[in-house]
């Protein structure tokens, strides 16, 4: 089990990098492309993170 203070840690970390890196953006993108792209980066890490399992799935059950 991960100790919550090193995921609250973790979590300002990402939360401040991530306004760090959007603010060099605005330039370029609009403020609703720089939100999307950076939820669309979360999403990527939360799956590589928390990649769901494909194990073989068994009968089901009374068969």
């Amino acid at each position: 089990m991960i100790p919550a203070p090193f995921l609250v840690l973790t979590a300002a970390v990402c939360t401040q990098t991530g306004q760090a890196l959007g603010k060099y953006l605005f330039d370029r993108l609009d403020p609703l492309g720089v939100l999307g792209l950076q939820l669309g980066i979360a999403a990527v890490i939360v799956f590589v993170v928390f990649r769901p399992r494909r194990g073989v799935r068994g009968a089901a059950p009374g068969r």
